[in-house]
């Protein structure tokens, strides 16, 4: 990933970086956010946020690892922080959408564009925790094999 990066104009580091954050698997996600705090990726490479939405088992790993490593990646954004707030938006349930709640509410008071952020993003999260609850039931029916 880094000699790609060195080499890559502006649009193939995009390209490089939606490769690289475009796992559906929790352990390849976690290798790929690790990338986060080195000095290859720049507060502009963080735009990636803005369309990345894990699925499946990679739906926390992300925020979990902004999370842990918010202190970090805050100072290297600086004035940019508010693209951590975009880490939430493939938490798809009540308990995560707590936790991104309790973790990023008064932080996000302090970011650029941080309230309008994190008030699309709580919504998002909502919608998709509805829209899975409503699921389920049929789900359920569906793979019993029931009529």
């Amino acid at each position: 990933m880094r000699a790609a990066l060195a080499k890559a104009s502006s649009y193939d580091r995009q390209l490089v970086l939606l490769g690289l954050f475009h796992i559906d698997t929790a352990e390849g996600l976690a290798r790929a956010a690790s990338a986060m705090t080195t000095d290859e990726l720049t507060p502009r490479d963080f735009y990636f946020f803005r369309s990345y939405e894990p699925t499946g088992a990679a739906r926390s790993v992300l925020f979990d690892y902004v999370r842990a490593h918010y202190a970090v990646l805050s100072e290297k954004l600086g004035s940019f922080n508010g693209v951590l707030l975009g880490s939430g938006r493939g938490l798809c349930d009540a308990a995560s959408l707590k936790e991104y709640q309790d973790f990023f509410a008064e932080r996000a008071q302090h970011m650029r564009g941080g309230p309008r952020t994190f008030a699309l993003t709580v919504e998002r999260i909502e919608s998709c925790a509805a829209a899975r609850r409503a699921a389920e039931p049929s789900l359920a029916e569906a793979l019993r094999g029931a009529p």
